[in-house]
């Protein structure tokens, strides 16, 4: 085996913070959108996998960060929400990989900032909560790329953003956390789509928004760190769906908030980068299920938080863009830890949406792989709008 190391890649044509990742059919990388040099973005980009260079992907239709990216079972890709401008944005656009073409998508029913979206096996997208002008909402509503029609479903009990969702093996969606413009918030809730209902399961034991959500391989759901009111929290909570109950795992070395978690395909959660409240850091861990132990993984090359991480088919996870401490960068670089076996050298990587994460991306092209992958949690750092 070979050391773990990150490799510096060539850097995006514009700082990005708070952006978006997907990762499209054809094993390329879409980021589209974020804040940097002074600027909003509507411009989006691709990382080509063969070459690893990046192509301008076009406009797509509106200048915006905070926003959510999903990648459907049709294999185009919905960016939704955000901000951009002085407004919050309901506006919706589709990219067709294939083509290379964006096309505006009916709006949303309502503005949604650090909201978070889930795809259906069935096609359909579901978005959940946000913030906008009215400030924070509870509403959700679900995308029929069928019909090309939103249909609002079932609130949440409690209105939030900043908070993350988790698409489980069941088909049913675990939201949790997030920030209720006060403190961070610690209950959880499962929806099932076949009955539009929520079911409250047992609450975290500590408040946090700006976590992170990983769907372990036997459909446990861990949350590390986030923000709390004192800054970047290091505690773990894992979520046993069989049970509806979280237990307390081993604590991270360093708190942190705004980072990003990617599952290895060993099943080891890689959490990097995020800020400790006291700046971004360049710290990664990771996380053994089997043992609840954590281990120092090499450090990124550029502290960062607000940044996306995305695994890529072929191997290793793609760390985008985000801010230093002197704010939104274009640095991009690659975690490769490759492996030998009996049939040859195989890559290992770690979404993203997602996450994501957010946040954006998965090991696999069968649905169930992708579609978990491709679940936006967006519990990034919130910088400048929106509480």
């Amino acid at each position: 085996m070979t050391a773990p190391q990150w490799i510096v890649e060539p850097p995006l044509s514009v700082a990005r913070n708070l952006h978006t990742a997907t990762l499209t059919k054809q094993g390329e990388v879409l980021v589209v959108g974020g804040e940097g040099a002074g600027m909003v973005h509507e411009s989006a980009e691709t990382r080509r996998s063969e070459s690893a260079t990046w192509v301008d992907a076009g406009l797509s239709g509106h200048a915006r960060f905070q926003h959510a990216a999903a990648l459907l079972t049709n294999g185009n890709v919905v960016v939704l929400g955000g901000y951009g401008y002085g407004q919050y944005l309901a506006d919706v656009s589709s990219y067709n990989p294939s083509t290379g073409l964006w096309a505006d998508l009916p709006s949303l029913s309502e503005a949604r900032l650090a909201t978070a979206a889930v795809p259906f096996a069935s096609g359909e997208l579901f978005v959940i909560a946000g913030y906008n002008d009215a400030g924070l909402t509870a509403s959700t509503e679900l995308y029929n790329p069928a019909t090309s029609t939103w249909v609002e479903t079932a609130p949440l009990p409690a209105p939030r953003n900043r908070h993350t969702a988790t698409l489980l093996p069941d088909g049913k969606v675990l939201v949790v956390g997030g920030f209720n413009g006060a403190t961070g918030m610690t209950d959880a809730y499962v929806y099932t789509p076949e009955t539009d209902m929520w079911s409250q399961v047992a609450s975290l034991v500590y408040g946090r928004w700006q976590h992170t959500a990983s769907l372990l391989p036997d459909g446990r759901v861990v949350v590390a760190g986030g923000h709390t009111n004192s800054g970047g929290l290091p505690v773990v909570e894992i979520f046993d769906p069989a049970t509806g109950e979280w237990g307390l795992a081993a604590s991270m070395s360093t708190g942190r908030y705004g980072a990003t978690a990617s599952l290895l395909p060993d099943g080891r959660v890689l959490i990097a980068g995020g800020n400790t409240g006291e700046g971004a850091t360049a710290s990664v861990e990771a996380y053994t299920p089997e043992s609840d132990s954590w281990a120092a993984g090499p450090d990124l090359n550029v502290a960062r938080f607000g940044h996306t991480a995305t695994v890529l088919p072929k191997g290793g996870v793609l760390v985008v863009g985000g801010s230093d401490n002197s704010g939104p960068i274009r640095d991009v670089e690659l975690y490769s830890e490759e492996t030998q076996g009996e049939g040859g050298t195989t890559g290992e990587a770690s979404g993203g949406g997602c996450q994501v994460t957010h946040l954006d991306g998965a090991p696999s092209w069968g649905w169930g792989a992708l579609l978990v992958g491709a679940i936006c949690v967006f519990g990034r750092f919130f910088r400048r709008v929106g509480r």
